[in-house]
């Protein structure tokens, strides 16, 4: 059994629990209201926190896992790099020899799953930037509505649960969470293959 350090909690009043629970709140709502953008609620509530004393930066900063955000910063050079080495290209060649002459069902899983196992291991926004012109370029080889093929890049990019580094919420909660790779390979992989199955399904009737 592993034992980590305990460093202890201070004692925080009632008024501070809920009030820093309304925060959350009043950032939720303000969020899904479209009152303000996700990014501009986030920061109004985080500096109410500050203001009103109830969260410390020196805390914050300790708690901030600054691997992970050199770690996703990574992420989008590499999406580049295959933009400009032409591997974006060579993908779409190889997809596009292969699904001629398949059942539409077999295209539009097949550049689901494509898309999906590459946001695995680059970043989602990366992914949609090299897929998406992957996606058109099948469609029009193929003959087929590219906008099937544009939805299924993006729900794709967004749906790699299977690995910690697919999402930057996966990555996010990796370490804090104290999670292991098999746990999201388990659990997100099932998650991702049942998303697939049913995207596949929902993307042919529109073609």
């Amino acid at each position: 059994m592993i034992l980590q350090e305990f460093e202890g909690t201070n004692v925080v009043s009632q008024f501070k629990r809920y009030f820093s629970l309304s925060i959350l709140l009043l950032v939720i709502i303000l969020a899904s209201t479209g009152l303000l953008s996700i990014m501009v609620s986030a920061l109004t509530g985080v500096c109410l926190l500050l203001l009103t004393g109830n969260l410390d930066l020196t805390t914050v900063y300790k708690k901030v896992n600054w691997q992970i955000f050199f770690l996703l910063a990574g992420m989008i050079p590499l999406g580049l790099a295959m933009n400009n080495t032409g591997t974006d290209m060579w993908i779409s060649e190889q997809l596009l020899g292969f699904l001629s002459g398949r059942p539409n069902w077999v295209v539009t899983g097949t550049l689901f799953l494509v898309t999906m196992l590459m946001s695995g291991v680059v970043s989602n926004n990366a992914t949609a930037i090299i897929m998406t012109p992957i996606a058109i370029s099948v469609a029009q080889g193929l003959e087929l509505d590219f906008k099937p093929f544009i939805l299924g890049v993006m729900f794709a990019a967004n749906f790699s649960f299977f690995t910690p580094v697919g999402y930057q919420t996966n990555t996010l909660i990796y370490g804090i969470g104290n999670y292991k790779f098999k746990h999201f390979l388990l659990i997100g992989g099932f998650l991702s293959l049942l998303l697939w199955v049913v995207a596949t399904f929902l993307l042919t009737e529109m073609l």
